[in-house]
């Protein structure tokens, strides 16, 4: 049974932040202005209709509650039998089993595909919000730069840098350790979860050649072992990371980092550091495009100024 869900490319427990990153994403990717595909107009009116409704919450309520009444009332459809080879190589051909999962088994399965480090432990629940949130900026920053940096020409590239090294630094002050840093005004800073206690902040390139989301998680009762693949796994189908990564000590405190890409737009290379000081987890996570190389030493700057403001804990 195909689903508003389906269309926008999320699981059916996906939070508001997600489901919005996603229809900016897809939005951009389809949007008739921007995609001249014949398709375009039908798919961005599919996008919508699915946006209206998942993007209230009532009618989302309303939603869910309409897909379990169908879903209870679709009769069990046994599996290929033996007697029907062609059947099952079709579906092996296909990608599937030719069998829709039941209610009870899709519900296992999402829970599974989305299982956070923060409950690990202690609870089988969807991915924490915070880490969502990481990975929501990720991916609503994706499509935008697509569109931004490979229609622009080389001489409106220089003119743009040109204005960046002129803007005013801004002052940033990590909440936690009230640690403050002076940031190129290059960067522009967005805030997101901030109604959590636990924001995510994310530093934006003013050309959109790159930016950096640093956030924390605090987590009494999960240690690194249990972190790290669930931080792999539920990032994997929308930010790819290398495993095993490195894991050393920095500053006495136990740190991983690894790269990886963006699935939406492959030639845009990531980089995510852990560091676990205490119960919490922070995250810091780059994004570039290319040339990398014109944004290595930003980046490379900010990553420094944002860690040195953990000095102490």
């Amino acid at each position: 049974m195909h689903t508003h869900y389906d269309n926008l490319k999320v699981t059916r427990g996906a939070p508001a932040e997600v489901i919005r990153a996603a229809y900016k994403a897809l939005s951009q990717r389809y949007h008739p202005d921007k995609n001249p595909s014949p398709d375009a107009q039908r798919i961005m009116r599919i996008i919508n209709e699915a946006y209206t409704v998942l993007g209230d919450p009532d009618r989302r309520m309303a939603y869910d509650r309409e897909l379990a009444a169908r879903e209870q009332q679709t009769p069990k459809v046994p599996g290929p039998s033996a007697s029907a080879p062609e059947q099952s190589t079709a579906a092996a051909r296909d990608g599937s089993a030719g069998v829709e999962p039941s209610p009870a088994a899709r519900r296992r399965q999402t829970a599974y595909d989305t299982a956070p480090a923060s409950h690990a432990q202690t609870k089988k629940r969807g991915l924490s919000g915070k880490a969502i949130v990481a990975l929501a900026l990720v991916i609503l920053l994706c499509a935008p730069w697509v569109w931004h940096i490979y229609q622009r020409e080389f001489s409106g590239r220089l003119a743009a840098n040109a204005a960046q090294n002129a803007a005013a630094p801004i002052s940033w002050t990590n909440p936690v350790t009230h640690v403050s840093v002076k940031i190129d005004g290059i960067w522009k800073l967005s805030v997101t979860g901030a109604e959590t206690g636990q924001p995510v902040y994310t530093f934006t390139e003013s050309n959109g050649g790159a930016a950096i989301v640093f956030a924390r998680e605090d987590l009494p009762e999960v240690g690194f072992d249990k972190y790290i693949p669930a931080y792999i796994r539920n990032n994997a189908a929308a930010m790819p990371l290398g495993a095993p990564g490195i894991r050393e000590t920095i500053d006495g405190h136990e740190s991983w980092s690894t790269d990886g890409h963006l699935i939406a737009e492959p030639s845009m290379k990531t980089h995510a550091e852990l560091r676990h000081i205490g119960s919490s987890f922070w995250r810091l996570v780059v994004v570039q495009a290319q040339p990398y190389e014109e944004s290595d030493d930003a980046t490379r700057t900010l990553k420094a100024q944002l860690w040195a403001t953990l000095a102490g804990l």
